[in-house]
């Protein structure tokens, strides 16, 4: 069916709306979110091996294991109405990256090495940032406690000793903990290609979260919780993928930040944490990135900056943005402890 020796030559894109007009006709549901599904998984794997196409259309189109033989009976239908020509799907503009391709919750799709998902991945940088939101995002609240030791409420004391006429009980409270909120901003310019992979994972893990704010940033800045949330991981990429199209290549930290504090202040007013993904490497000026970390700084609890290049031996801070950020930095940590949970837990509470 996949063979090159073909007669006919068709896109993966035509090919999947074809399967999905005759899967309708037999009376499945087959949705938009299915069809764009199953076209990106096909351009993400090797179209030759039969197999591993029948896994694609099957984690993505179909999805209920009852209706497996009739995509297989559809697709062999097909091949005799081409009077037995071979049919070589060409996959135009595709990304061959199979570590960003997500199946179905299936136990023998997630299982096969061809449909790898990134689910996994994802999970931790979950539990990474939930460590992160709750070492750094509770603050003390304006509701009270009453405590054994703390500190002694004047108020509460003398309304409970009124009635009495003489101080008999003395009350201590503690204000009570809130959960703060969390943005993070993921740097997608050229110099982090390499780390992409892992970003765009971390990134729809993180808008998960329901008091986390992710933006990502090059030469200009974007908000994308609304984009990716609500979102099943293959498409949330597949869309975020086509949002960083529209922005630069290079990377200008200090306007991204500006830009953070004038148009998005209500966040960062409420937030307790900022995260910053970023190797460090600006076209814009030291003095700028200072003065954007400074302003930044005064508005948040926290700063901790993710650095992908501190994974690297001997290592050292010495791009002119990482060395003007450093003053306003409470944490500068290589990549991998995102993805490593019990390790990020076991770094910030030694810190």
């Amino acid at each position: 069916m996949f063979s090159a020796e073909n007669k006919e030559n068709i896109t993966v894109q035509e090919f999947v709306v074809d399967l999905a007009r005759r899967l309708r006709e037999s009376g499945l549901r087959i949705g938009v979110s299915e069809v764009i599904d199953s076209a990106v998984a096909l351009s993400l794997i090797d179209l030759s091996n039969i197999k591993h196409v029948y896994l694609a259309l099957y984690s993505t189109m179909v999805k209920d294991s009852k209706k497996y033989e009739i995509l297989k009976h559809l697709i062999e239908e097909r091949n005799k109405e081409t009077n037995d020509f071979k049919v070589e799907i060409r996959i135009e503009g595709a990304i061959r990256d199979a570590n960003t391709l997500t199946s179905y919750s299936h136990d023998d799709m997630a299982s096969s090495p061809v449909l790898a998902t990134r689910v996994a991945s994802a999970k931790r940088y979950r539990l990474s940032f939930k460590i992160l939101l709750k070492r750094f995002g509770e603050e003390p609240g304006r509701r009270k406690s009453i405590v054994r030791a703390g500190r002694i409420d004047f108020r509460r004391t003398m309304r409970k000793s009124i009635s009495k006429g003489w101080i008999y009980r003395i009350v201590k409270t503690e204000r009570r903990k809130a959960r703060g909120r969390i943005v993070v901003l993921f740097d997608v310019s050229g110099s982090m290609h390499d780390s992409s992979t892992r970003i765009l994972p971390a990134l729809w893990a993180c808008c998960t979260i329901s008091r986390c704010n992710a933006f990502i940033f090059s030469t200009s800045l974007m908000q994308v919780s609304d984009l990716v949330r609500g979102r099943p991981i293959t498409s949330a990429i597949q869309t975020l993928r086509e949002a960083t199209k529209h922005l630069g290549r290079g990377t200008r930290i200090g306007s991204s930040l500006n830009f953070l504090a004038a148009e998005y202040e209500i966040l960062l007013k409420g937030c307790s944490l900022l995260v910053i993904v970023s190797d460090g490497c600006d076209l814009e000026e030291a003095e700028l990135v200072g003065k954007a970390m400074s302003r930044i700084r005064k508005l948040v609890g926290s700063i901790i900056w993710f650095n992908p290049l501190a994974e690297l031996e001997g290592y050292k801070p010495e791009t002119k943005a990482m060395v003007a950020s450093l003053p306003y930095v409470d944490m500068l940590l290589p990549l991998s402890l995102l993805e490593n949970p019990p390790m990020l837990r076991k770094k910030i509470v030694t810190c």
